[in-house]
């Protein structure tokens, strides 16, 4: 699987994945993981219906199954693209939470 935003780091790779990339891949077949070498951290609106909160269940048991990486799905009281704040459907309290896991994550992995 590959990110948008991903980027080498000395521990391998890190991997942000957008709030656009679900549908294809977590309502259709999943790709396979065991060559994934990146931390993954995923932010996604509960109240959104083109990436189903369940749906991030068996997303993460695949990758947990096939690489060495455990993901983190943070999933927000809010719809798809909640983080844009130029769209109606913005919510500063849950981009604000997104933001403030995602700065001590990216501070973590790249180094």
């Amino acid at each position: 699987m590959t990110f948008p935003s991903a980027d080498t780091t000395a521990h391998g790779y890190l991997a942000l994945p957008p709030s656009g990339s679900g549908p294809g891949v977590i309502r259709g077949g999943l790709p396979g993981f065991s060559g994934l070498k990146a931390e993954v951290l995923g932010h996604y609106g509960e109240l959104d219906e083109s990436i189903p909160v369940e749906s991030l269940d068996r997303l993460r048991e695949a990758i947990e199954e096939q690489s060495d990486i455990t993901p983190d799905p943070r999933v927000h009281p809010a719809y798809h693209a909640f983080f844009n704040d130029s769209r109606p459907v913005y919510d500063a309290e849950s981009a604000t939470r997104a933001w403030e896991s995602t700065v001590p994550f990216l501070k973590e992995q790249v180094r």
